[in-house]
């Protein structure tokens, strides 16, 4: 869930659409959805390219 949440606020801080931020991070937006949603959890492969996309360090 916490994952989900930070996704949602980062996403928001940057004001991307689920759209915007799955196309550029390479998945659907229905895996985004379900992740923002505390459903699925992602691989590392994931992880690193939604960090990629939104700029943020791996350690946050």
């Amino acid at each position: 869930m916490l994952l989900g949440r930070n996704l949602v606020r980062l996403r928001d801080q940057r004001r991307m659409t689920q759209e915007a931020l799955a196309e550029k991070a390479d998945i659907s937006h229905r895996y985004l959805q379900s992740l923002e949603a505390g459903k699925k959890q992602p691989s590392i492969n994931v992880v690193t390219q939604l960090r990629v996309v939104i700029n943020q360090p791996l350690t946050r």
